[in-house]
């Protein structure tokens, strides 16, 4: 394991503050905003899906329109402005009284984290080069262990302390707070040179390169890995307390507990990568994408506390492995003038599932049930593991060690 300098690590222990207290607070919002609709706010299940497609919308504007557009030298304060403004719409929800409100909130969060992650990405792979994989493992982990957290804190406040799910957003109030001034804090010490690579690009030039994304081989078995994965995620996050309440009579303060188990396996799976960034990803990607459909399956026919837990237990590895695999295998497949533009491609797609996916999966559970609409996004899933997998494979073969 390299190492590192006392400076570069005082800064990766900031990064690691922010990832920490920044996924904290969009998990919480994630998980809770259906919550809030669904069982306070008394909205259809369909309708509980339309927060969570706002949040994906204006996600993927910023995407498209701002990220690409942020010089080198301002990223760090892009970041901190972006969770400052996600502090201050905490105490909004608070005051919500119907899905409207909440949906109109949720869209001007989804801009805020629309460009954090893909920027944070960014300023790792830009600053950290030669230990990059290490900080990316350290970067993941640290997500893992703010999910424990986080779901933990809201059980534990909706359970134990009687905390009402619309108060979870005043109790949470100072964690974005404190990562937009922490961020503020690492702009000030670490500095991104304007020709570190990364050229300012505009939107036509992102349409230009995402096409020749797709044809780089290292790129797909990332991309596509993380997609499979992200389809029982987003259901799980936007539906999963429902359906934790109709199957398996799991009230929303013992799913955040449910989410913890999922999130501590996801964690222990994370920090051994941190340690021991993987050798062989294919075989990893393989293991993780068949547990991927495995687990899923077991939530489908959950219909008791136990099999819920295994659900959640089993589904846990590959959400610990496939995101770092994939943001492994993307960063070291693409040049550094393309790496803004494929981490924002990598939540542009998401933001897109995020879009499609809860309104459909909502109707097809309305106009039947829940349990037939997990039932039909197993063909997609399949579809793009095998993507996955096939590019994979062809890397595996190459004789040369370039992703092209």
């Amino acid at each position: 394991m390299p190492k590192f300098s006392r400076s570069t690590v005082l800064t990766i222990i900031l990064i690691l503050a922010v990832t920490f207290t920044m996924r904290m607070t969009t998990n919480m919002l994630m998980t809770s905003i259906p919550v809030l609709t669904k069982f306070t706010l008394l909205t259809t299940t369909f309708l509980t899906s339309l927060p969570v497609a706002l949040y994906a919308v204006t996600g993927l504007l910023a995407n498209l329109f701002i990220n690409g557009r942020i010089n080198n030298g301002m990223i760090g304060k892009a970041i901190a402005i972006s969770l400052l403004v996600m502090a201050f719409t905490m105490p909004l929800y608070f005051m919500a009284s119907n899905v409207w409100e909440v949906s109109a909130i949720s869209a001007l969060d989804g801009v805020s984290m629309g460009l954090v992650p893909p920027l944070l990405l960014t300023m790792i792979s830009l600053s950290y080069d030669e230990v990059r994989d290490n900080v990316l493992g350290f970067y993941t982990s640290a997500l893992s262990i703010s999910l424990i957290v986080g779901t933990f804190l809201q059980g534990y406040l909706t359970s134990s302390v009687s905390v009402s799910v619309r108060s979870l957003f005043l109790y949470f109030f100072p964690v974005p707070l404190l990562s937009a001034i922490l961020m503020f804090v690492i702009a000030s010490r670490l500095k991104i040179k304007e020709d570190s690579g990364r050229s300012k690009v505009t939107t036509k030039k992102i349409v230009q390169t995402i096409p020749k994304l797709f044809k780089n081989r290292g790129f797909n078995f990332g991309f596509f890995g993380n997609l499979t994965y992200s389809f029982p995620f987003v259901i799980i996050i936007a539906y999963g307390s429902i359906i934790a309440k109709y199957y398996s009579g799991i009230n929303p303060s013992i799913f955040f507990y449910a989410l913890a188990t999922f999130f501590g396996v996801s964690m222990i799976t994370r920090l051994s990568m941190s340690f021991y960034p993987p050798k062989n990803k294919y075989d990893l990607m393989l293991a993780s994408l068949v547990t991927t459909v495995l687990g899923f399956i077991v939530l489908i026919f959950s219909d008791n506390i136990y099999l819920f837990l295994l659900s959640m237990f089993i589904l846990g590895f590959p959400h610990g492995s496939i995101y770092p695999i994939a943001t492994m295998s993307v960063s070291s497949s693409v040049s550094k003038s393309e790496v803004s533009i494929a981490f924002a491609t990598f939540n542009i797609i998401f933001n897109i599932l995020g879009l499609l996916l809860p309104p459909a999966f909502g109707f097809i559970a309305q106009i039947v049930n829940i349990r037939v609409a997990m039932i039909v996004m197993l063909i997609p899933m399949a579809y793009i593991a095998y993507e996955s997998l096939k590019n994979g494979s062809i890397i595996r073969r190459m004789p040369s060690s370039s992703p092209q």
